[in-house]
């Protein structure tokens, strides 16, 4: 007897070789030890909607990557996660995910988030980086919560509430609600209801309505409706509506104010 017949059968089903089913059975050669199918695959399901269609549990011990769109509702990843766009439900991962794009509905937990693209999240939180190509950001947007480590963006982050535990870099910030940030630096425009800071605020121009520093720091316009810091404000032009109450002021411009009180006074242009 030939080779191909002559083993011991220790399943059900056994096949020594390659395998070919449905039209490829003879138009295509099989790979080595291995199965080609001309039709759809479906575990646990006897009606498969897709290629390959799993009803039920699916477990990845090692990485996955998808070219195309990744859609689920919900993704929960200890290791890394790689894709050209991720769009979910509900995402969860302790470890890397990088994406050129993602979107979500709901929920993003991840402990560390790359995107070359735009990341477009109602809430996301992040015990590290938040970084894209070559560590910034093309555009966050975010309805909910921010809550980082370290934030860097080349262009411009729209956000309810932002908050950042190391530095937050950026060109355009607009918040309609609370900024907390132990550093914040802004080439551009700065425009938020509230915020607070406890380290240096550097900007081309502020605004906000109400701002608490323990060190302000402007080289253009700082327009406020109320200021209150208890160190030093360096400012080239300050202009506040409301109270201005400083520990220290140094300012090369113009310092207009409705009411002004500072414990040291070091003004070096002009006030009214």
């Amino acid at each position: 007897m030939a080779n191909n017949i002559d083993f011991i059968l220790r399943n059900g089903l056994q096949v020594m070789g390659n395998v070919a089913v449905g039209s490829y059975a003879t138009q295509l050669l099989a790979p080595v030890n291995g199965m080609i199918i001309s039709g759809s695959v479906g575990i646990g399901t006897s009606t498969p909607g897709s290629n390959l269609d799993i009803n039920g549990f699916a477990a990845v011990r090692d990485d996955l990557s998808v070219e195309g769109a990744f859609s689920a509702n919900s993704v929960t990843s200890n290791t890394f996660v790689a894709a050209q766009t991720l769009q979910v439900v509900n995402f969860q991962s302790s470890g890397n995910v990088t994406v050129n794009s993602l979107v979500s509905n709901t929920f993003v937990n991840t402990g560390t988030l790359q995107a070359s693209g735009v990341a477009t999240v109602n809430s996301l939180v992040s015990n590290g980086a938040i970084s894209g190509t070559t560590g910034t950001f093309t555009s966050l947007q975010d309805s909910g919560f921010a809550l980082v480590n370290s934030l860097n963006s080349n262009t411009n982050v729209v956000a309810t509430n932002l908050q950042s535990t190391s530095t937050a870099f950026i060109d355009s910030l607009i918040s309609n609600n609370n900024i907390t940030t132990t550093t914040l630096n802004s080439i551009g425009a700065a425009l938020v209801n509230s915020l607070t800071s406890n380290g240096s605020v550097f900007g081309t121009s502020f605004n906000g309505t109400d701002a608490t520093f323990t060190s302000l720091q402007d080289s253009g316009t700082a327009l406020v409706n109320s200021l209150n810091s208890n160190t030093n404000v360096v400012a080239t032009n300050l202009q506040s509506t409301g109270l201005a109450s400083v520990g220290s002021l140094m300012s090369n411009g113009a310092v207009n104010g409705t009411n002004a009180f500072f414990t040291i006074e070091f003004i070096r242009y002009s006030y009214s």
